[in-house]
């Protein structure tokens, strides 16, 4: 039987045979540890593997441990890829877009694309706090001589916020 501990043994043909149980039956239960295995994944065939698997896995309440992941700092250097896992499963819960847009503005290149994909998926925004808030901090980014390489992108991401404020 295959278990879910497989994901982290390193071994690219165990990994494989885990990954093929969560494809089928995968639950919530296999979301975390998959994330732990990508984030510790020995190699790029095994991370991409993990990841494939994250990227398509259609579990609603997934969305929860990504957010929760994005805000643990034993994830750092992964937040781009988490958020691309959520948007790639439909997953853009409104709740989770002050912390996309804090990776998206205070991270690289990488995470700047992530953050305005997955904001451009939102359906709407109706907290107020939440939205006002980032966009304070994509102003902030905007205004930062350091994040010159994210600008390109925080005036699309400002844009889309701005629209979802005037829709209130």
């Amino acid at each position: 039987m295959v278990e879910i501990q497989q994901l982290q043994s390193g071994d690219l043909e165990k990994v494989q045979a885990a990954l093929e149980v969560a494809r089928e039956k995968g639950d919530i239960r296999w979301v975390r540890p998959m994330l732990e295995a990508f984030r510790d994944a020995p190699s790029q065939a095994i991370q991409e593997g993990i990841g494939e698997v994250l990227g398509t896995l259609k579990i609603s309440e997934a969305a929860d441990v990504f957010l929760d992941a994005l805000g643990d700092p034993e994830y750092a250097g992964t937040e781009a890829d988490i958020i691309g896992f959520m948007w790639n499963t439909g997953l853009t819960p409104e709740e989770g877009l002050l912390s996309v847009v804090e990776v998206g503005t205070s991270g690289d290149f990488r995470n700047a694309v992530e953050a305005l994909t997955w904001v451009e998926q939102l359906d709407g925004v109706h907290d107020e706090h939440k939205l006002l808030e980032s966009i304070l901090l994509v102003r902030g980014a905007l205004d930062d001589p350091e994040k010159t390489d994210i600008h390109s992108l925080m005036q699309p991401l400002l844009e889309v916020l701005q629209a979802f404020e005037r829709a209130q």
